[in-house]
């Protein structure tokens, strides 16, 4: 369902209004996310769309040193 959902919101009817709100939330530097976002659209219409769970934003450090830097903040 989540997958559904994801492609949904790739292919919203009304993008040019979906594209205003995202740059509204990104601010200044939108056009970085932007062009994440236009990737994604087209993957989603050509049908390759496929929803990962670590595609390429997983950090080791951060997986390991994680806990250690929440106990030591005290989180």
């Amino acid at each position: 369902m989540a997958a559904n959902a994801y492609q949904a919101f790739l292919l919203d009817p009304d993008r040019a209004a979906r594209r205003a709100e995202l740059e509204r939330v990104f601010g200044p530097n939108a056009h970085k996310f932007m062009a994440v976002y236009d990737t994604l659209q087209a993957d989603a219409a050509g049908g390759k769309l496929k929803f990962r769970l670590f595609g390429g934003g997983f950090s080791v450090p951060a997986f390991l040193f994680g806990p250690v830097w929440f106990l030591y903040r005290k989180m």
